[in-house]
């Protein structure tokens, strides 16, 4: 048996005769003198494996679980990053002039559309003809949806079976048309009253299923949308019926609500048209209106320029930061409806005679939402 144990082997020792080593697990003795770099597993004549390296045991129980480590400590603060370049803003100059010269990154309002100079010294470029001297930033919005055989004041004076004459606004506003004689325009500005008559189409019924309806309301006075919402309905009735308007029954029709305002914040330089440290962009976009304090009156976006960033048409009158910005869209808001025809109680053919009114209306002032036109279409 080994004289000597030498406990693990190591290549470089020297073994004696009948020294002794672990190796692998297993057990050998030196079978010679000055037995050196000699692998016991792979040397025979050099070693004899005494005992071998027994089986892999059962797994052993789980030990329990240490308890929690100190925290380590804080690492130290990273090196601060450069300053990045300043971005390109847009002074804003309000509507073109053919006659003024206007310097690199001026801003002008031409034909609904928002343009920014590319060049110093632009004079006599028409924006919208001129793309080497303009670049258009923010384009005019699409043309609102035109009216259907909508009667005019004309056809109001013409008799019809069974409706009251002449058509003035007494009794139930609900029960009568509304006389287009003192609407200055194709808008009509709402109240907040209910029960308010708006416009009255004629049409005959098409030979379909369902008949849709398109109301479209815009905001008045650049206050922008902000939540108002407005219920409207429609009495309508055949031209062949001999029935009075306060013997039909109003058909709700839908409830119309508007964007909400977005309130991000941001900070402000006075006389600039750049807004930085905007909180989130989300939901903004070009042509909002823009208040807040040291934002100037009519200020609106022209461009989103960064997940942080915005700039202007006008520049702010004050520096600030953390400013809560209101920003509203002025878009025009179009509302859909379709009802089937037998719930209407009409038939392909028929000549329908409608009148579009509200029946209540909230979150807003008088004159702030106006009804702008209906589109009446079968499908």
């Amino acid at each position: 048996r080994p004289r000597t144990p030498r406990g693990t082997y190591a290549a470089g020792t020297n073994y004696a005769l009948d020294d002794g080593a672990t190796y692998d697990g297993s057990y050998y003795r030196s079978k010679i003198a000055d037995n050196i770099g000699n692998q016991p597993d792979t040397s025979p004549t050099q070693w004899e494996e005494m005992i071998s390296k027994g089986d892999t045991g059962a797994q052993g129980i789980q030990g329990e679980t240490g308890d929690q480590g100190i925290q380590g400590e804080t690492g130290a603060q990273g090196i601060q990053g450069e300053t990045g370049a300043n971005g390109t803003g847009v002074a804003p100059q309000g509507t073109y002039a053919a006659g003024t010269t206007y310097a690199l990154n001026e801003g002008v309002v031409y034909d609904g559309s928002y343009y920014r100079s590319k060049i110093a010294d632009n004079t006599g470029n028409q924006p919208d003809t001129s793309s080497t001297q303009w670049e258009k930033m923010v384009a005019k919005g699409v043309d609102g949806i035109n009216t259907l055989s909508l009667i005019s004041a004309d056809a109001y004076r013409t008799p019809l079976t069974g409706i009251p004459q002449p058509f003035s606004n007494t009794g139930n506003s609900a029960n009568i048309m509304p006389d287009f004689d003192n609407y200055a325009g194709p808008r009509l500005l709402l109240s907040t009253s209910s029960n308010e008559p708006l416009k009255m189409y004629d049409y005959t019924v098409p030979d379909t299923t369902n008949i849709k309806r398109r109301i479209v309301f815009e905001p008045e006075k650049g206050t922008g949308w902000n939540g108002e919402t407005v219920i409207w309905k429609s009495e309508h009735k055949k031209m062949t019926d001999n029935v009075a308007w306060t013997d039909k029954i109003a058909k709700d029709i839908g409830t119309f609500t508007a964007p909400n305002a977005i309130t991000p914040t941001g900070d402000t330089t006075s006389g600039s048209a750049v807004i930085t440290n905007i909180s989130s962009t989300t939901g903004l976009a070009a042509g909002m209106l823009v208040t807040g304090t040291g934002i100037a009156a009519d200020s609106a976006i022209v461009s989103i320029d960064s997940g942080t960033q915005i700039t202007l048409s006008e520049n702010a009158t004050a520096t600030g930061t953390t400013i809560t910005l209101t920003c509203k869209s002025v878009a025009p808001q179009v509302y859909e409806v379709t009802t089937s025809l037998a719930t209407l109680g009409f038939t392909a053919g028929d000549e329908i005679q409608e009148v579009i009114f509200v029946d209540d209306s909230s979150g807003f002032s008088a004159g702030d939402i106006a009804f702008d036109r209906c589109e009446i279409t079968g499908v």
